[in-house]
């Protein structure tokens, strides 16, 4: 049987790991470059939702 990727899961945790990095940075005194985030939440998004589409492309 095959496993399931539960994309709202995987978002979920990746928040959460993104949360705590930037907690983990402020607790340090080390700014956060927003440029950079700005750039990689979307392309995040993007390679997530391409992997739950290529996930489902033979479900149909």
């Amino acid at each position: 049987m095959r496993r399931r990727i539960h994309v709202l899961t995987l978002l979920l945790g990746l928040a959460c790991l993104a949360t705590a990095g930037g907690a983990l940075l402020l607790a340090y005194d080390r700014p956060i470059n927003w440029g950079l985030v700005a750039i990689a939440t979307p392309l995040t998004l993007v390679v997530v939702g391409v992997l739950g589409m290529a996930s489902a492309r033979g479900k149909t």
